[in-house]
């Protein structure tokens, strides 16, 4: 599934300058897409508005033939919006799994009470995503049980339990040990062979390097550059993407 965001625009009620200021992208279907820049270049903000809990001041998303318009009523937004529920799936910072149910049933409470799927199909489906994954084992197991690693496998097989077209990741490697990022880029490369276009916002350049088919660097609201990963990050033309590097 394609995403097209034009000309985007975004502002916080309270503050100055606008968190996106005329952002614009194309991603292809089954892409996995990396978006860096450094704190408040608009990251979490494109993030949210993807996935639909903010709204947009300007511009346009299309995702799948779905176009969202910015700065139309809250219920025309409402409506757009739904056109996409299940076909955006969110894997958020913190796995958000839940402590008290097994991982079995992490992944199956969404199908069953939201899509109102029989149990059956839920597990069934749901015990090909962890042996995909390499969790086949840890179905009966809870979240307290297992690594940083295990629960980001287990929060994206959660995700991938819904079906989505899309999956967006929110700093998928910020509560991991450094032993434990090239484990997701082979995760992300797993998912990517599906045909699942996948963006992830991160400040980890290794894993973008590794995984991402697509580098957009934010600056201030903007895409300062985009490209393969060879492209930004073997020729950084802007100061933003060399800031980046410089940190790296």
């Amino acid at each position: 599934m394609s995403i097209r965001i034009v000309e985007m625009e975004k502002s916080h009620p309270g503050t100055g300058a606008p968190a996106l200021r005329g952002l614009s992208m194309d991603i292809a279907g089954g892409q996995v897409a990396a978006v860096l820049g450094r704190s408040g270049a608009g990251k979490t903000t494109l993030l949210r508005c993807l996935v639909g809990l903010d709204a947009f001041d300007r511009g346009s998303i299309e995702v799948d033939g779905v176009t969202i318009h910015g700065g139309g009523s809250e219920r025309e937004g409402r409506l757009a919006t739904a056109k996409l529920a299940g076909k955006i799936g969110l894997v958020f910072q913190s796995f958000e799994l839940f402590p008290h149910l097994s991982v079995l049933d992490n992944c199956t409470l969404a199908p069953i009470q939201v899509k109102g799927e029989h149990r059956s199909v839920s597990e069934a489906r749901a015990r090909r995503l962890l042996e995909q994954l390499g969790l086949g084992d840890k179905e009966k197991a809870y979240p307290e049980a297992l690594s940083g690693g295990q629960k980001q496998r287990v929060a994206i097989a959660r995700a991938l339990s819904m079906e989505p077209r899309v999956l967006l990741y929110d700093e998928p490697t910020s509560a991991l040990d450094p032993s434990l990022k090239q484990e997701v880029g082979r995760t992300l490369r797993t998912i990517a062979a599906t045909g699942i276009t996948q963006v992830i916002v991160t400040h980890d350049i290794p894993v973008a390097r590794d995984a991402a088919d697509l580098i957009f660097v934010l600056d201030k609201g903007r895409v300062a550059q985009s490209g393969s990963p060879a492209e930004v990050f073997g020729r950084p033309d802007h100061p933003a993407t060399a800031a980046l590097l410089s940190g790296a």
